[in-house]
C-alpha cells in the first residue's frame, strides 16, 4: 500500500509541474502577440485650429461637399448659387456685393462692444477680427407667407470646412446693419412689407485665420421659422462668394 501512496503523490507533482510548464508558455505566448499587435489608437490625423484637415481617405470634389453642407441642415435640401434671387416666406433675397475689411463702414450702425474685438476711435478693427458685410437686397412678394415678419438676424453666416463639417460653432450672428437707426433690442426687426424694398449691409465679424483660408465654404443660411423649421422650404440657403467660391 505504501508504494501506491507514494505513487499517487508523485503523479499529483508531475501533473502541477506540466501545468505550471503550460502556463509559464501560455503567459509568454500572450506577451509575445502584445509585442506584435500594439493597442488600437486614434486613426483620426490631426487637425489644424480650423478643421481643414481631411479626416478620411474619402476625397470630395466641391460639389460633393456642397451636396454633403445642404444635406447637413435637413436631408433634401439644396443651396443656392451666390447669384441667384430666392424666394424665402414672404421675401425674396439677392447678394448684390460682398466685402471683407477692417473698416468700418460710413453707414454702418453700432457694432457689439465684445473684448475680443478690438477697435479704434473710429471702429474699425485693430486685432485678429475682420468685418465680413454682404450687401443684400430684400424685396416684399408673397403676403399668403406664413412668415411676414421680418427679423434681419434670422440670417445666419455659416462656415464649412471641406469635410462639410463646422467651422468652430459653425454659426456667426449678425453685428450690425445699415439701418439708420440706434442699436437697441428690436434693432433687426426691420419690417418689409408689401410693395417695398430694402437695400442694406450686413455685417458678420470673424476670426482673420478664418477668413484667410481659401478652402472654406461659406453659407448665408435664411431661418425666419426658427426651430419650426422641419423641411427644406422652411429655409433658404445661398452660397457666398468667398473661400471656395470666391
Amino acid at each position: 500500500m505504501r508504494w501506491i501512496k507514494y505513487g499517487l503523490v508523485t503523479l499529483v507533482c508531475v501533473i502541477c509541474i506540466i501545468g505550471t510548464i503550460k502556463f509559464i508558455k501560455g503567459d509568454q505566448g500572450y506577451e509575445e502577440v502584445s509585442k506584435k499587435t500594439p493597442a488600437p489608437t486614434d486613426t483620426v490625423s490631426k487637425k489644424d485650429p480650423i478643421g481643414t484637415t481631411n479626416i478620411d481617405d474619402e476625397t470630395l470634389t466641391k460639389d460633393q461637399v456642397w451636396g454633403k453642407i445642404a444635406n447637413s441642415y435637413i436631408d433634401g435640401e439644396t443651396i443656392n448659387e451666390a447669384s441667384d434671387t430666392i424666394l424665402q416666406d414672404a421675401w425674396t433675397y439677392h447678394i448684390n456685393s460682398v466685402k471683407v475689411t477692417k473698416e468700418h463702414g460710413e453707414n454702418w450702425d453700432a457694432v457689439p462692444d465684445y473684448s475680443m474685438y478690438q477697435y479704434d476711435e473710429n471702429f474699425n478693427l485693430i486685432n485678429d477680427y475682420s468685418y465680413l458685410a454682404l450687401n443684400i437686397t430684400i424685396q416684399y412678394k408673397d403676403s399668403s407667407a406664413k412668415v411676414n415678419d421680418l427679423w434681419l438676424n434670422a440670417m445666419w453666416l455659416n462656415i464649412f470646412n471641406s469635410n462639410a463639417g463646422k467651422v468652430g460653432s459653425g454659426y456667426a450672428e449678425m453685428a450690425t446693419a445699415s439701418l439708420g437707426k440706434p442699436k437697441v433690442q428690436s434693432y433687426f426687426h426691420h419690417p418689409v412689407q408689401e410693395g417695398e424694398t430694402l437695400t442694406t449691409d450686413i455685417v458678420y465679424i470673424v476670426a482673420d485665420e478664418i477668413l484667410e483660408n481659401s478652402e472654406l465654404y461659406y453659407v448665408l443660411y435664411i431661418n425666419n421659422q426658427g426651430i419650426n423649421s422641419v423641411k427644406p422650404d422652411d429655409m433658404g440657403l445661398i452660397k457666398i462668394p468667398l473661400g471656395v467660391e470666391k
